[in-house]
């Protein structure tokens, strides 16, 4: 089992029926589902795109089609997923 403090993680990048999950130390491959992923994390964690889940406290800019993450990293916004990532910052 892979023990990563959620609050390390940049993003999440979802393959076939693997994730990726990024940090600014360190890449980590696991076996498991976006879908999987989305319901462990907790709600710091936004569905951005199909390929996608990203840390809500490592957004560092909204733009049209893209989030900026705190490493300056540019992760795409779905078009299904923009109006729950927008939600989510006005609460």
């Amino acid at each position: 089992m892979l023990k990563v403090s959620q609050k390390e993680v940049l993003y999440i990048e979802g393959g076939k029926d693997y994730v990726k999950i990024v940090t600014p130390a360190k890449v980590y491959l696991m076996h498991e589902t976006m879908k999987d992923m989305q319901e462990n994390l907790g709600d710091k964690f936004i569905r951005v795109h199909r390929s996608y889940i990203v840390a809500a406290d490592h957004i560092k800019i909204i733009k049209a089609d893209a989030v900026v993450l705190s490493n300056d990293n540019q992760i795409p916004i779905g078009s299904l997923y923009k109006q729950e990532l927008l939600d989510y910052f006005k609460k």
